[in-house]
């Protein structure tokens, strides 16, 4: 009985990875699997917020191998890693000051209900709309920084760069938990270590969404630089569509005559 649930433990494991097309090992942890994982592990993992803030720290880990990875094969300035520290400590502390938000416990008080049952209907409204406005970090969220650090210092890299090369294992992205270091990992409640995985890899519609939610969380058009090099980009989409090379000439002249600040800014 012994050695059958070990060999039923290594089939879970194999399982567990999958190969994309592209060659990648991706997470296919399901939820019965990682709650089964957590309670052979029990006791050494923590909850609440501490594991929230181990999950937070191991963030900041991956981020940080992925700014060195950025400086040391991109070429990019010694100044990106610190403007992707300002981005980052920008965000925790709007993160901070929602969780010490009592909009949604205020519009409580003074309700009353003629059952326990409408009490009940009240309080899980109102915890799905905090949870609905409440900012949620995963992987993406480091691409979201280091797009917009980019765009703070003006390199040419987008969106499509960073998808590029996290899918193609180039950029530290999957398995970012094996990155972490072993006492991390003991202590990381599975669910965290499940989001750390990577899943099938970013998104451009989800990726689009967290650059969305981070410039309104760090009031990115108040405090950053926000001219897009468009140059740049107008090239890149040029060599990507097979166009001719008076596509470039023109549409930068476009940009120009049709801006009002020579320039172009996000709004």
């Amino acid at each position: 009985l012994h050695s059958l649930r070990r060999r039923q433990r290594q089939m879970c494991i194999r399982d567990s990875l999958t190969t994309s097309a592209t060659g990648n090992f991706q997470s296919s942890f399901n939820s019965s699997q990682l709650q089964n994982s957590q309670i052979e592990e029990g006791g050494k993992k923590i909850f609440g917020p501490e594991a929230r803030l181990l999950f937070i720290k191991s963030l900041q880990f991956t981020l940080k191998r992925q700014s060195r990875w950025l400086i040391k094969e991109q070429a990019l300035p010694q100044e990106f890693d610190k403007v992707i520290k300002i981005i980052w400590i920008k965000l925790l502390k709007s993160l901070e000051n929602d969780n010490n938000d009592n909009e949604f416990d205020e519009q409580g008080e003074g309700q009353t209900f003629d059952s326990n049952e409408e009490q009940g209907q009240f309080n899980e409204l109102m915890r799905k709309r905090k949870d609905k406005n409440r900012y949620r970090l995963s992987l993406v969220t480091t691409l979201a920084i280091i797009y917009m650090s980019s765009v703070q210092l003006g390199i040419p890299i987008y969106t499509c760069d960073l998808i590029k090369w996290a899918m193609s294992g180039r950029l530290p992205y999957f398995k970012s938990n094996e990155k972490l270091p072993e006492s991390w990992r003991i202590q990381l409640p599975n669910y965290y270590l499940g989001v750390l995985e990577g899943g099938k890899g970013p998104q451009e519609g989800q990726l689009f969404t967290h650059v969305a939610q981070l410039c309104a969380k760090t009031d990115f058009t108040k405090e950053f630089n926000l001219r897009v090099n468009y140059e740049c980009l107008t090239f890149k989409l040029m060599l990507s569509n097979v166009l001719r090379p008076e596509f470039f000439l023109f549409a930068i002249q476009l940009i120009k005559t049709t801006s009002e600040k020579q320039d172009f800014e996000l709004n």
